[in-house]
């Protein structure tokens, strides 16, 4: 084969796999010859991701390995935050930052057979009203000796961006009756 690389990184000559032959060779190559991954030039169709090409045709094998780590890295890299805030009955995802739209939300109350709220309304808006359950409080006592019934509950929500990309919070939410 002719090495009609020309000034990217190859040097002359090719240089071989770690044994010439693949006989006596401790763990021998499938390939006789080994290339410079800059001399080595991709062919196919343009590789895409979304709008993006990843690969190009004619681009290097050097630059195609390059361009696929760096969108995977990219995408692991691309989480994004937000916080829940309390007002009273109804909570809220608030400070969403870097959620690419469009932006869902799943709400859902996560204790297990103890429930002491109620998502009433739908539970995939940005926010969620919390109702008592009636019979489901804790008694508390004060060292004044006084008692009141706390509402408990332990909620989640699930936000997942236009990449889907999840960020799962969790909140203790209670509420004095």
């Amino acid at each position: 084969m002719e090495n009609k690389c020309k000034k990217c990184g190859c040097e002359d000559p090719i240089p071989l796999a770690p044994c010439p032959t693949s006989v006596g060779c401790p763990t021998p190559s499938k390939c006789n010859e080994t290339f410079n991954a800059e001399c080595v030039v991709y062919t196919g169709e343009n590789l895409v991701c979304d709008d993006n090409i990843i690969v190009a045709t004619n681009d290097t094998i050097d630059t195609a390995i390059r361009s696929i780590i760096e969108t995977t890295c990219a995408a692991s890299m691309s989480k994004f935050d937000f916080d829940i805030v309390n007002d009273g009955t109804i909570l809220a995802v608030a400070n969403l930052v870097g959620a690419v739209a469009p932006v869902s939300y799943l709400w859902s109350i996560e204790q297990g057979t103890f429930t002491g709220h109620a998502i009433t309304g739908g539970a995939t808006a940005y926010n969620v009203v919390l109702d008592p359950i009636a019979g489901n409080t804790f008694q508390v006592g004060g060292i004044s000796g006084t008692t009141g019934a706390v509402h408990m509950s332990h909620v989640k929500v699930r936000v997942t961006d236009g990449k889907g990309i999840e960020v799962t919070k969790y909140y203790v939410h209670a509420k004095a009756v």
